[in-house]
């Protein structure tokens, strides 16, 4: 999903990573994707994510009120495919 928005915006994105479960940033940063840790603390993470330009995550609660909070897109990844990454009104 992280290549897939890189490809289709076609800019330099950095990409929040949040998880309940210890997570190795480092994994995320390649040579097109630039990835940084959240607070790693449920509410902090959530309000990291109503601060974003666009969310990408699984179907939850805590991802729909992130969007919800703070008036921002979200892609629920519910499959494989990535083509539909990008809503055509979002303007980044």
């Amino acid at each position: 999903y992280m290549n897939a928005l890189v490809k289709k915006l076609d800019k330099e994105i950095i990409f929040l990573i949040c998880s309940n479960e210890k997570i190795n940033i480092d994994y995320f940063n390649t040579e097109t994707t630039t990835a940084i840790a959240g607070p790693n603390h449920e509410l902090l993470d959530m309000y990291a994510f109503a601060a974003c330009d666009y969310i990408i995550g699984p179907p939850s609660t805590f991802t729909m009120w992130a969007s919800f909070y703070g008036n921002v897109p979200l892609y629920m990844m519910k499959d494989k495919n990535a083509n539909n990454i990008i809503e055509q009104n979002f303007k980044p």
